[in-house]
């Protein structure tokens, strides 16, 4: 009877997941929507970032994180594809921003932003394959020993600080948090930012 009610439980709690990630994915998209059409993207993704931080870290134990987490990563790589940006040649001829960063440039921006910090960072992504173009994110993910309890905070004030070594906040930085742990169990699984950086990333710190 135990059991059945534990199951039941369970079951309640995934379709509510469920539910609230439907309503996390369409604000996600609205943000990074505008964020494009401002020609910020940074901004909108920024903001969807941490709705989805919320939902993965609020109320939830390491079981239901480690699962929230991966439905998040497969969020993510759907909206990417879904999201209306423009073709490679447009974004490598005319396209607004700073221009590409040179590798030096974004490992002395990281080493600024974790001086402070025990932690390894990885790029990943189009900026460690070397074909990033003017539009193109920056892809990092920063390995620390042990999550920070307030994960949400952390990452923000991490893509704050890299965004002012690099001196443009509309350089849109898309930054990962994991531990030694999470990264040992996923760089395994294809489609995750630990898998790739296993398969291509580049040690910055």
């Amino acid at each position: 009877m135990e059991d059945q009610d534990e199951t039941t439980e369970d079951k309640l709690a995934a379709e509510l997941d469920l539910r609230f990630l439907a309503r996390v994915a369409l604000a996600g998209l609205a943000l990074h929507f505008a964020g494009y059409a401002a020609d910020c993207p940074a901004a909108g993704d920024a903001a969807a970032a941490v709705f989805f931080a919320g939902w993965l870290w609020e109320g939830a134990t390491p079981q239901r994180r480690a699962s929230r987490e991966q439905t998040t990563h497969t969020f993510i790589r759907c909206a990417a594809t879904l999201a209306p940006r423009p073709s490679r040649g447009d974004r490598a001829v005319g396209a607004a921003g700073p221009g590409v960063l040179t590798l030096a440039q974004i490992r002395d921006a990281v080493t600024k932003a974790l001086a402070d910090r025990k932690a390894k960072a990885y790029l990943f992504e189009s900026y460690a394959r070397g074909d990033a173009t003017a539009r193109d994110e920056i892809y990092i993910l920063v390995i620390v020993e042990k999550m920070p309890e307030d994960w949400a905070k952390e990452t923000a004030d991490l893509t704050g600080a890299i965004h002012k070594a690099v001196g443009d906040d509309c350089k849109e930085i898309v930054l990962y948090l994991a531990d030694e742990a999470t990264y040992g169990e996923w760089k395994g699984a294809f489609g995750t930012p630990h898998y790739a950086v296993a398969t291509e990333g580049i040690r910055l710190v």
